[in-house]
């Protein structure tokens, strides 16, 4: 996938392999995060062809995970889609049947209340799982790491194509941490992106990872 920052060198996102946009630029910096996040014109993707790719379909923009605890919401429906479409018949009948069971219970209670109220049970799973409020474990909130690494594993497993754009990483991860991050993205073959705002060049802190940089003068660096 190719992102392209309109007037700068493309940017290739490669599967299995971090690619690093960072800059020093208060004025790139912002445009970048708007553009990520489809809020103005100057960020495009195109496929290995050079053709448009939607934005939506592009681009997953996570941004700073650490301070926005939401991940588990912004997928929770790719989420109980890949639960539901992976049920055997027998794992499907065994919810269909606690459904209508809990559905029962709630009849029977409502019976020796004198109002008129029943309740309706149609089978669908999807919408019972809505309301098992899935979410990730406390001690995976608490771990920086861990909310990335769930998030590039929550691609893979819903079969998520789209670029994982992330922000502010190196504010919460040690140098190891990042790289055992690029080992986990290798073996995953998922695409990331992150933008960083850092006031050097430097490259040292994403080893094996494709780096861009966009200095104080609008200058394109780019080492792959």
């Amino acid at each position: 996938m190719k992102v392209v920052y309109e007037s700068h060198q493309t940017i290739d996102v490669k599967l299995g392999k971090i690619t690093v946009l960072a800059t020093n630029n208060q004025i790139v910096y912002l445009e970048l995060l708007r553009g990520m996040k489809d809020m103005n014109e100057l960020i495009h993707f195109y496929d290995d062809d050079y053709k448009e790719v939607d934005h939506n379909k592009a681009m997953d923009w996570d941004g700073d995970v650490v301070a926005d605890l939401s991940l588990e919401k912004t997928y929770s429906t790719e989420i109980i889609k890949y639960i539901d479409q992976s049920l055997t018949d027998e794992e499907r009948r065994q919810l269909d049947q606690a459904g209508l069971e809990f559905y029962t219970a709630i009849q029977d209670k409502l019976l020796m209340v004198d109002i008129p109220l029943e309740v309706s049970f149609d089978g669908d799973i999807k919408r019972m799982m809505k309301y098992t409020q899935i979410h990730f474990p406390k001690e995976i909130n608490n771990d920086p790491y861990g909310i990335i690494e769930a998030d590039l594993k929550i691609h893979l497993e819903c079969d998520d194509q789209s670029i994982i754009g992330l922000t502010n990483v190196a504010h919460y991860l040690t140098p190891d941490q990042v790289s055992h991050l690029v080992e986990i993205n290798d073996h995953l073959q998922t695409k990331v992106l992150l933008v960083e705002f850092t006031e050097s060049r430097n490259q040292d802190a994403y080893p094996n990872c494709d780096y861009y940089y966009i200095d104080e003068d609008f200058v394109d660096w780019g080492s792959n």
